[in-house]
């Protein structure tokens, strides 16, 4: 049963729900579980970004002026609106799309900046940020919280 295609999280829910109670949990179940939870783009958690290493997205440094800068990949294709996706997490992912350049400037100091998409409190969206030398702690909450761009020394 369980090979015999790929379900959505809708039908394994409703086939749990269904089953659970008269059955319990089967080997089939369990089976379509994992087929479903391995396949979630959400769970391979891989960087954030929708594409494994953001090939979606061109980044840049610009070292005279110490900027650094991220923006969708423009293919050239006739009608394509360029745009790059992350996921950030919370209490669930939560699917972002940026459709313009964001920049960044650094202060003109030695040491390891952390770049990555963070929560502003003030709009509740998503701005390109940074942090310099983080703590052990910060660099937790980076992976656990935050987009982790890239970094830079």
């Amino acid at each position: 049963m369980a090979n015999e295609r790929l379900r959505t999280k809708a039908e394994l829910k409703q086939f749990v729900a269904q089953n659970i109670k008269r059955k319990g949990i089967t080997d089939d179940m369990l089976s379509i579980m994992i087929d479903v939870l391995w396949r979630d783009p959400a769970n391979l958690r891989t960087s954030g970004f929708y594409l494994p290493g953001g090939t979606d997205a061109v980044i840049n440094f610009d070292t005279p002026t110490r900027t650094f800068s991220i923006k969708p990949f423009d293919p050239l294709v006739e009608n394509f609106i360029p745009r790059f996706g992350f996921f950030s997490w919370s209490y669930r992912a939560v699917y972002h799309r940026i459709f313009d350049e964001n920049t960044i400037q650094i202060p003109n100091e030695e040491g390891l900046f952390a770049f990555y998409f963070g929560m502003n409190e003030d709009t509740r969206l998503q701005e390109l940020k940074f942090l310099k030398n983080p703590s052990e702690t910060e660099f937790k909450k980076l992976y656990e919280k935050e987009t982790i761009i890239s970094f830079i020394y």
